[in-house]
């Protein structure tokens, strides 16, 4: 049986790894369906058990499939514009996070993943303090971006995507102070992943990169090993959908937030 779930190179026993890819898929399901920010922290539990880039490719089709999930939930509700403005530059960072993939170590996308955790902290206090302000500023007009405005929020959000599969905390400073209904955010932004971590897939599978000796992100392997998890991500989008209704998310994105940021210390320490 672990022949089809444990990757090669796992640094776990069996029952811890898949402790840790159920709540990882747990908490990226729970984030799709409209519970976000939970789901920054699946890719640092999932490198503190297995390969960096394994983790990555694996995870990719598991992102593609729970966005997929979320668009049933949030049929109608979503804005086209600020998706539109975004996205020739989260192409541009999408590029550039793919060359930098091509050429940098387990270790070294560990080490950005590490950072890039403890840095999304920190840019979700931005966010939060940036909701407190628009709440209580509520005469404030809504930010309407540019062509131009967008663009370092999409290369950044780009690179960071392809790097970690963390472009979250950019991009929800991007969407959260164009003040659309609550509905209306989840939905733009399950559209928004939808297809940016569709055009990924390529650049995973067959781009060989700048390095002759690139191997694919994406392989029979990743595919294999991801299939076991599969049947739980409609059970974890509901439930995100379900508390995007009914719960308030103040106490369990502290929880979240504590745990990444000790994973991402954890993932620094171990690698540096």
């Amino acid at each position: 049986m672990h022949d089809w779930i444990l990757p090669a190179g796992v640094t776990a026993s069996p029952a811890v790894y898949m402790i840790v890819a159920t709540l990882a898929l747990a908490m990226t399901g729970i984030s799709k369906g409209g519970f976000g920010g939970v789901g920054v922290l699946s890719i640092p539990l999932m490198m503190a058990v297995a390969p960096a880039k394994f983790s990555l490719g694996m995870w990719l089709p598991i992102l593609v499939v729970c966005d997929i999930l979320t668009l049933r939930h949030y049929p109608r509700e979503w804005q086209a514009r600020p998706v539109l403005l975004i996205a020739p530059w989260m192409l541009l960072g999408i590029m550039l996070g793919a060359l930098l993939l091509g050429v940098i170590s387990q270790e070294a996308t560990k080490i950005f993943v590490g950072a890039t955790s403890i840095a999304f902290v920190g840019l979700d206090w931005v966010r939060s303090w940036l909701k407190r302000r628009i709440d209580r500023d509520g005469e404030l007009p809504p930010f309407r971006p540019t062509w131009l405005t967008a663009m370092p929020f999409g290369i950044a959000a780009g690179i960071a995507t392809m790097l970690a599969h963390a472009a979250g905390a950019i991009t929800t400073i991007y969407f959260l102070p164009q003040r659309m209904e609550k509905r209306d955010f989840v939905g733009t932004q399950a559209r928004f992943y939808f297809v940016f971590n569709s055009a990924k897939i390529p650049f995973y599978a067959v781009v060989p990169f700048l390095d002759s000796n690139f191997e694919p992100l994406i392989t029979r392997e990743t595919l294999v090993k991801s299939i076991w998890l599969l049947p739980m991500a409609p059970l974890f989008v509901w439930m995100g959908a379900a508390m995007n209704h009914h719960m308030s998310p103040a106490l369990f994105h502290r929880v979240v937030y504590i745990l990444l940021a000790i994973s991402g210390a954890y993932l620094l320490y171990a690698n540096l």
